[in-house]
């Protein structure tokens, strides 16, 4: 019996599991390249707007207001990167303190292409939310609108927050 028929399997079988280890690293290799290259988010500006109350209880106890944009979507199929508790794919965010009602422009945040690339949906979400800047009190003060919507509709374009006091800080207003 000649080295071949006795170690001709075990060549095959070698040489199989080298081409899916191969294929592997080759998987890990492109989504660690594509993980590292970055994509620029369109520019986007949010207004905050206030009712006279707010605005002025914000001013008198030197509160800031912070403004938030964070980006997900709906992964593909199975990724490779942890999802959030509702299952969607984070890809990045980022917060703008401003001193008093105004705009706050949102330009120059990259996210990872291979998160981007792993979306069903390459025209992800925008979360935009704000808050009071909780530098005087431990809570936050403002009750404002907020946004979920995809990067489409507020690319290239200023997108408008209202809000009011959530509570008076002596206790009175809404609850």
């Amino acid at each position: 019996m000649g080295w071949l028929a006795k170690y001709g399997l075990w060549i095959v079988l070698g040489v199989a599991v080298v081409m899916v280890a191969g294929y592997g690293v080759y998987r890990a290799y492109r989504w660690f390249r594509l993980d590292s290259m970055r994509v620029e988010v369109p520019w986007f500006e949010v207004e905050v707007q206030l009712d006279d109350t707010a605005e002025r209880v914000l001013r008198e106890r030197g509160e800031t207001i912070i403004v938030s944009a964070h980006f997900d979507g709906s992964p593909k199929r199975r990724t490779g990167y942890e999802l959030g508790n509702i299952g969607e794919l984070y890809l990045g965010g980022k917060e703008i303190e401003l001193d008093g009602p105004g705009v706050a422009r949102f330009e120059g945040i990259t996210v990872s292409k291979g998160r981007v690339v792993a979306l069903k949906d390459p025209d992800y979400r925008v979360h935009i939310s704000v808050v009071s800047g909780r530098r005087t009190h431990k809570n936050n003060l403002l009750d404002t609108d907020s946004a979920w919507v995809p990067i489409s509709e507020v690319q290239h374009k200023r997108h408008v927050i209202t809000g009011k006091l959530l509570r008076e800080p002596d206790g009175k207003g809404e609850e």
